[in-house]
């Protein structure tokens, strides 16, 4: 392979350039020259083949914040190929001492370069992460140089009073012209409060890094949070439930230790059933331990809750849910909001229900956003 790129190489950089007054470059030899260029910048590196992307690169969402994370081991510049990974793609991990006296903080860079999109010669997306800063672009390079420029910027160390954590960059020159800023205190709150532009605009970059609806992914806790009026507990999960309350109050400490932590152990649906009970008659001490347990899946104070419960973006991420119960609820939500049917399968795969929401999206629009983020939206 790497020979037929070096005898193409070779045989491009030896073809006459045309003169001024020749025929402008089509994009088709645009994107040729482009790819060759590319490759004779690679020709030397080493080859890392990979079983898919997620060997690569990997994002996560961490206490609101997003987190970028590979399975590579340390990496000088290498050329990386994994199945669905478009174009050609470059990776480096590499190490750096910032402080001696803590251990050493891990660079991560990543580069795409996909010439197969139609109407320009190529979209270049790239992940950089050094310490105290993670960067997500994308941008094409255009015939007719535009700018088409999408940056995502999180500040991941200290960040000044007043400053927000990230903030998202939208530029395009071409009409019509975009040229926004959109700051956010965390990736989640960017999602909420610029719903049309994170689908807009960041989406594309999470299908180039083969991750679909990365964003549409709610927190199943904060889901069942908001939906936790729908939650019926099995007849076995409500004995079950009975016989770890009476333990919690029991007179030995060790034994009241063993049923919080078979509380743990039950997970969402008893803190689910918990948080609809009935506690009159609990001891305090029953009463401190079930609250510390339902605690851990209330992500968000109970004043937002009736908030999202109208929130029609959260509501069509929902329908993305892994936990087809969360999805038939948010339906059965979104349909009460609209006030009006909605045809939507809650049971079909995860990229159908994908591309159904975004054309629901579509469809019903943009809701009216607050004043303060309109402003901050069109700065």
């Amino acid at each position: 392979m790497w020979n037929r790129w070096f005898i193409l190489v070779t045989l491009l950089a030896a073809t006459p350039v045309r003169a001024a007054d020749e025929r402008p470059q089509t994009l088709g030899e645009a994107k040729a020259k482009e790819q060759v260029t590319a490759l004779a910048e690679v020709a030397t590196l080493p080859i890392l083949t990979l079983k898919s992307p997620a060997d690569i690169i990997q994002l996560s969402i961490q206490d609101n914040d997003l987190v970028v994370s590979t399975k590579l081991p340390l990496t000088e510049r290498a050329v990386a190929r994994a199945p669905g990974l478009a174009g050609l793609s470059t990776v480096s991990v590499t190490s750096t001492q910032i402080d001696p006296t803590r251990p050493p903080m891990e660079t991560f860079n990543f580069d795409n370069f996909d010439y197969s999109v139609p109407g320009v010669v190529a979209v270049h997306t790239s992940v950089g992460q050094s310490p105290g800063k993670l960067t997500i672009v994308q941008e094409q390079d255009r015939l007719d140089d535009q700018v088409h420029s999408v940056q995502l910027i999180q500040s991941t160390g200290e960040i000044g009073e007043g400053d927000h954590r990230i903030m998202l960059y939208v530029q395009i020159t071409a009409a019509p012209e975009v040229n926004k800023k959109l700051p956010a205190d965390n990736i989640v709150e960017l999602r909420r409060l610029y719903p049309a532009e994170t689908t807009m605009y960041l989406d594309p970059i999470f299908r180039t890094l083969r991750q679909p609806g990365f964003l549409s992914r709610v927190d199943p806790r904060l889901a069942w949070q908001v939906f936790g009026d729908a939650f019926v507990a099995s007849p076995q999960l409500q004995s079950q439930i009975k016989t770890i309350l009476a333990k919690l109050d029991a007179d030995d400490f060790r034994n009241r230790e063993a049923a919080s932590r078979e509380l743990d152990q039950l997970g969402h649906p008893a803190a689910l059933a918990l948080m609809r009970m009935d506690r009159t008659g609990l001891s305090d001490e029953q009463r401190g331990r079930v609250d510390a347990f339902v605690t851990k899946f209330k992500p968000i104070p109970p004043e937002q809750v009736e908030r999202l419960r109208r929130d029609r973006d959260f509501l069509l991420d929902c329908l993305f849910a892994d936990d087809q119960g969360i999805r038939t609820r948010a339906l059965q939500q979104l349909q009460k909001v609209v006030g009006k049917p909605i045809d939507f399968d809650v049971s079909a795969d995860a990229e159908h229900r994908l591309a159904a929401i975004s054309t629901l999206r579509a469809g019903l629009g943009a809701p009216a956003a607050p004043a303060t983020t309109q402003s901050q939206a069109d700065q």
